[in-house]
């Protein structure tokens, strides 16, 4: 009789995965990664390169964790960036308030950067929509805003086309991320 009381008690365990009487227990969402290889152009009037694009690259957390953002540029491509990032909260509406966190140079990560030029963050992020803008160093929360940065002149951005390469990177955005 105590052996098959047992024996329910041992199935019923592994039916609830002995929880606390709270349900079974949560499951972590996985650990996945997202890669994004992309170049940076310069803007140009018609005459000059005058300024150059910053990207926006969104992801979104599943669940609490520990978001890596990697950068790898400086010392792996040609041309290659003196890269910076800022990290932003999507609500919907980005403005400077959303603005989380930014690198210029960081250290080198696992993704085999060689240079702290190379701009690299682990942050806890929570569940919720994110963006990172990335071009070369060192453009203001403004401009990420913007989606570019001018070095010269105050020409308006429907007068300027993508020039040449400023720079190439990859980064790579590591945690409990959707795929």
């Amino acid at each position: 009789m105590l052996r098959a009381l047992g024996c329910c008690l041992l199935a019923a365990c592994l039916v609830t995965a002995c929880s606390d009487g709270n349900g079974p227990r949560p499951q972590a969402a996985p650990t996945t990664s997202l890669v994004v290889e992309q170049d940076i152009d310069w803007l140009n009037n018609g005459i000059q390169d005058v300024g150059y694009g910053i990207d926006a690259i969104p992801f979104t957390v599943l669940s609490a964790s520990t978001v890596i953002i990697d950068v790898l540029s400086a010392g792996a491509y040609t041309p290659a960036l003196d890269a910076q990032i800022y990290l932003a909260a999507d609500d919907g509406s980005i403005n400077s308030m959303d603005l989380m966190y930014t690198n210029d140079d960081g250290e080198a990560g696992a993704d085999g950067s060689t240079q702290e030029l190379d701009s690299y963050l682990s942050v806890e992020l929570k569940p919720g929509d994110y963006v990172v803008f990335i071009s070369g160093c060192c453009f203001s929360a403004e401009e990420a805003l913007a989606g570019y940065r001018l070095v010269a002149g105050n020409d308006p951005l429907s007068a300027l086309v993508p020039g040449d390469v400023n720079g190439s990177y990859r980064v790579t955005i590591t945690g409990q991320l959707a795929p």
